[in-house]
């Protein structure tokens, strides 16, 4: 795809520090079309959006909800589809467990692990565990998300996007991306676990192991939208 290439050699850099067994699939590699692309297309098959959420999130606080919207542009259906959200803080101090993110599939919300892939870059998987999401011509895919940052969680300037991963056994193609989402994280830093953010680390929170292994899986991918981002700059 055409990002695949601009970014490759950045990518295997970050690959090798963080994870040596997904170097060589982050490695540069002769440019192929993604398994739902248009036969003659150019640009990635998935379109996505994230719809609007709040400008502002509370460290502590309660979700702030908005949605991943995913079209496909091709005429074929494009099957095993992983939304891939990156989370990339100015400041560079957020930690993963200091997001809590979730996403609703399959008549429940399902907790999404973030793992660090440093310069202030956050990344987690959207898997239900059932082989990722089956996009098809003409019948977008709305993904309803809710997040949260617990109160340790420092004031900071975070922006939030996602790339698509489209799975091929232990590899993947990256399938598409989508613009910005920009916001605040408003909080001292310090602050005791709220009643709200104590109901929210429970039993709950194991779903999103199966995250971090689809993470782990698509580890070279994954890091491709993770290199791509800079922390935003103060306005």
């Amino acid at each position: 795809m055409r990002l695949r290439c601009r970014l490759a050699a950045g990518v295997t850099a970050v690959a090798a520090a963080l994870v040596p067994a997904a170097a060589e699939a982050a490695a540069p590699r002769p440019a192929h079309r993604a398994a739902c692309s248009a036969p003659a297309s150019a640009d990635f098959p998935v379109r996505a959006r994230m719809g609007k959420g709040p400008d502002v999130y509370y460290a502590g606080g309660g979700y702030g909800r908005w949605s991943l919207r995913l079209v496909n542009t091709t005429g074929g259906s494009c099957e095993h589809i992983h939304p891939v959200v990156v989370l990339v803080d100015r400041k560079g101090r957020l930690r993963p467990g200091q997001a809590q993110l979730e996403f609703r599939a399959g008549g429940r919300w399902r907790a999404v692990a973030f793992e660090g892939a440093g310069r202030g870059e956050n990344v987690g998987v959207l898997d239900d565990g059932t082989g990722g999401f089956t996009v098809r011509p003409g019948e977008p895919v709305s993904v309803p998300v809710r997040l949260a940052f617990t109160s340790d969680a420092g004031a900071d300037r975070v922006v939030a996007s996602a790339a698509v991963v489209q799975r091929r056994g232990g590899d993947g193609d990256w399938v598409g991306e989508s613009d910005d989402y920009p916001f605040r994280v408003v909080g001292d830093g310090g602050a005791r676990p709220s009643p709200a953010e104590l109901a929210r680390t429970g039993p709950s929170a194991l779903l999103g192991l199966s995250a971090t292994a689809a993470a782990l899986l698509l580890t070279g991918t994954t890091l491709m939208a993770a290199s791509r981002r800079h922390p935003p700059k103060d306005r």
